[in-house]
């Protein structure tokens, strides 16, 4: 199998800094594997490198950090089994599972510059995103 795909959804605000308001970030990602752990790091070039920014190490949900979920049942639990009761949603809409941390501006202690936020995950075997440069 191949290592974990991790794609940033959203962040709240790519620039954060001391004001109160504007000290931190909110950051979704989604993957297209089941993670039995990952973390999140600013600067560095590979897991366990870096400033530690947002983690989750144990389980949360049958022993996995972040499970994909069946949308269609996810779909049909919220909305019924009709597509008109669904109103504007549509299964291409529906979250696959996905997390969220925050990045705080006292997290990031090297100095002030511009910081990447890197995030990786750990699949089932055991195999780690890789850095992307």
């Amino acid at each position: 199998m191949t290592a974990p795909t991790i794609t940033i959804d959203s962040v709240s605000r790519n620039k954060i800094g001391k004001v109160t308001g504007l000290d931190s970030s909110t950051v979704t990602f989604s993957t297209n594997q089941d993670l039995m752990e990952w973390e999140a790091r600013a600067e560095g070039m590979g897991v366990g490198q870096g400033l530690l920014v947002g983690e989750q190490r144990t389980a949360l949900e049958d022993g996995y950090a972040l499970k994909l979920q069946n949308p269609w049942n996810e779909t049909i639990q919220t909305y019924g089994t009709l597509w008109s009761e669904m109103g504007a949603a549509t299964f291409n809409s529906i979250s696959y599972g996905s997390a969220t941390f925050v990045v705080d501006n006292e997290e990031l202690t090297n100095g002030d510059k511009t910081y990447t936020i890197n995030i990786y995950g750990k699949n089932e075997q055991g195999e780690w995103t890789a850095y992307v440069g």
